[in-house]
């Protein structure tokens, strides 16, 4: 499923963040979109959080960890996508 327009305005503050996990918590589907800089994202949301891996320009994929309140609580980067 794309990302809505909304989600991606709201994902930059906490307060968005939480609202995002609010209102998407049950869905048991991934999202997929693009961010600000042209790079591919899939979002991951569940009541515990949520997972945004971007496939960065670099070729890298980073991995971005939420917490249900909206903290980031970590990154990893998952190998090359190119």
């Amino acid at each position: 499923m794309m990302i809505p327009n909304e989600l991606s305005a709201k994902f930059n503050t906490l307060e968005g963040r939480k609202q995002i996990i609010a209102e998407y918590a049950d869905s048991d589907t991934m999202f997929v979109g693009e961010n600000e800089d042209g790079e591919r994202v899939y979002l991951s949301v569940a009541s515990t959080g949520m997972v945004l891996r971007t496939e960065q320009e670099n070729g890298w994929v980073r991995v971005n960890y939420y917490d249900a309140e909206g903290e980031a609580t970590g990154e990893t980067f998952d190998g090359k996508w190119i």
